[in-house]
């Protein structure tokens, strides 16, 4: 049997969409996701479009527990690796451009 732990790797993204439904211009949201090694969401949050991604970092990823985190420079900010150094994960950002 094959088994996978959801825990080992956690990828956060985030992407934007109108919500072409409500007929006021303008309006558009973010989904903000944390996946698993295999792709597969174990949360997701919706806010605003103009949330920063780096906002929703910790909410995502607090009460779970994984070996290494993967992330774009979004997510780059010096709350966020202390959050996960404190966690014991190894970390995989690529840090902002200067």
């Amino acid at each position: 049997m094959f088994t996978t732990s959801r825990t080992n790797v956690f990828i956060l993204a985030s992407t934007s969409f109108k919500k072409r439904h409500i007929k006021l211009r303008g309006l558009s949201a973010k989904i903000h996701f944390a996946v698993d090694a295999n792709g597969m969401p174990v949360r997701a949050i919706i806010t605003a479009d103009t949330t920063a991604d780096s906002t929703q970092a910790i909410p995502l990823i607090n009460g779970f527990m994984a070996e290494c985190l993967l992330a774009d420079r979004a997510y780059d900010s010096n709350a966020i690796l202390e959050h996960l150094m404190q966690a014991g994960m190894q970390i995989v950002i690529p840090p902002k451009k200067p």
